[in-house]
């Protein structure tokens, strides 16, 4: 395939509050959002010494706490469900359920109404803060849990009726009238065992193509068709982690996924851990990175796009990505922090991600998948 310019469309622009700039000038005004929704206060929140304050009621309020105010103790107490929350003006620990919170900076009086660190207001009522630097904006999203079982959501799961062949030189796969096959040759390595696949040979109706690797991968994972049958992604495993390979079906021309990228990000990517073609366009959502970072993003074959997907987190591993059927977003199972995996939602050109629930292994195990697993 030609090289072009890759155009980019990073996102956001949204950090943790954790990392706002010590330098920001003190009581900078902000704006709030809760739930997308500007929440107004009598007393503006404010940037103090590089961390967001924000009044205390209003957003306990929001999120269907109640708030009590001790004036003889200048304490705050918030309730909601099973949950209490203590702060006192002043004081740099606060109390939930009786453990200690060490708060950024303390709680403070501005005209009468109580101003507290937002990274409090996250910890203490389980949502998920952001800041915008741009338009000084703090973002607060309610973390919903989902307890309805992944298998049942409404998912783009192609239906594969492939046939496969194994044989010594080669492997032959079938897919309608797309054919595949990827020949073999003893590995002259010595740090290599067994076979490689020394190239590739992809028949569609009266079309021929042939692709010769000069780095030769160990075995196919895996192959994924795009929605329309004209594109066809082959993960390729390699010694030191796996590559994507993208064809063209009608041209022929194709490129490695992992190449594309360390072009774009100037940097060498190790391996693509998952990926998912869309239910329209050819939108191809991976999640790249190496052995213990994966990252997510979406290209756009047809507009030669890169979408990186905002995350907070660098995830340790991504084992699934599934569009959903109407093709306004995606779930993700990615693995962070160690051995804890979870659900993440994204939808098409938002800003930051939706955390869903965590998952076990075994229904990690039992998920289907949307690509089509060679199995050796």
């Amino acid at each position: 395939m030609k090289k072009k310019w890759l155009a980019f469309l990073l996102v956001g622009g949204v950090f943790l509050i954790a990392s706002l700039p010590s330098g920001v000038m003190a009581a900078e005004l902000v704006t709030v959002t809760f739930n997308d929704k500007k929440l107004d206060f009598d007393v503006s929140p404010i940037l103090e010494n590089g961390r967001a304050l924000v009044p205390l009621r209003v957003i306990f309020e929001a999120l269907g706490a109640k708030v009590d105010w001790d004036g003889a103790t200048n304490t705050v107490t918030a309730t909601k469900d099973n949950d209490t929350v203590k702060l006192t003006v002043g004081k740099k620990t606060a109390y939930k359920n009786g453990a200690a919170i060490e708060l950024d900076v303390p709680a403070k009086v501005v005209k009468g109404k109580t101003l507290v660190p937002i990274r409090f207001v996250s910890e203490a009522m389980g949502t998920i803060v952001n800041y915008q630097h741009d338009t000084k904006t703090v973002i607060i999203q309610r973390i919903k849990h989902n307890t309805v079982q992944l298998e049942t959501l409404d998912y783009h799961i192609p239906q594969y009726t492939s046939n496969i062949e194994w044989n010594i030189d080669n492997i032959i796969w079938k897919e309608d009238n797309i054919t595949l096959i990827a020949n073999k040759s003893l590995a002259k390595e010595k740090y290599l065992s067994n076979s490689v696949i020394i190239s590739i040979m992809i028949k569609k109706e009266n079309k021929n193509f042939e692709i010769m690797f000069t780095e030769k991968p160990l075995s196919i994972s895996s192959v994924g068709l795009s929605a329309n049958k004209d594109y066809l992604a082959l993960k390729l495993f390699y010694h030191y982690g796996y590559k994507v390979l993208v064809v063209n079906l009608n041209t022929g021309e194709h490129f490695i996924l992992n190449d594309m990228l360390k072009t774009a990000k100037n940097g060498f990517v190790e391996t693509i851990h998952a990926y998912s073609w869309s239910p329209d366009k050819n939108k191809l959502a991976f999640a790249f990175g190496n052995t213990s970072k994966s990252n997510l993003a979406i290209y756009d074959l047809d507009k030669n796009l890169l979408l990186l997907i905002p995350t907070e987190n660098y995830y340790i591993t991504t084992a699934y990505i599934l569009w959903h059927r109407n093709g306004e977003g995606l779930d993700f199972v990615s693995e962070y922090p160690s051995k804890k995996f979870k659900v993440y939602r994204y939808f098409n050109n938002q800003d930051s991600i939706e955390f869903i629930r965590a998952v076990s292994r075994e229904e990690i195990v039992n998920m289907p998948s949307p690509n089509y697993r060679f199995k050796y």
